[in-house]
C-alpha cells in the first residue's frame, strides 16, 4: 500500500441517536411488507421514512436501481434528516 491517507475523527460519544430509513418492496415474500411495517413500529420515531417499491421483490435490491430510485436512496443516505433536498 502505498500514500497517506487522512481522514477527521468524529466524535462518536456525540452520537445519540441513529435515524432509520425502511425500504419495503411490495412483492418481496421473504419480508412481507406487513412485516416491515410491523419493524417500523417496533423501532419507533426513529424511523424517519418508510418507502414502499410497489415493483420491488427480494431480490431487487441486489440488481441495479433505476436512476431516479438510486438517486433517492443516495440523497437519504448522505441526509437521513431530510435537511437538505426535498421529500418525494
Amino acid at each position: 500500500m502505498t500514500g497517506v491517507t487522512h481522514t477527521d475523527l468524529i466524535d462518536l460519544s456525540q452520537i445519540k441517536t441513529v435515524p432509520v430509513t425502511i425500504w419495503s418492496g411490495f412483492l418481496d415474500v421473504t419480508c412481507y411488507n406487513s412485516q416491515a411495517k410491523i419493524t417500523e413500529q417496533q423501532i419507533g420515531e426513529r424511523v424517519t421514512y418508510f418507502r414502499t417499491v410497489p415493483w420491488a421483490n427480494h431480490g431487487y435490491w441486489g440488481g441495479p436501481l433505476t436512476l431516479g430510485l438510486y438517486k433517492e436512496l443516495e440523497a437519504r443516505l448522505i441526509d437521513p434528516e431530510k435537511k437538505s433536498y426535498p421529500l418525494p
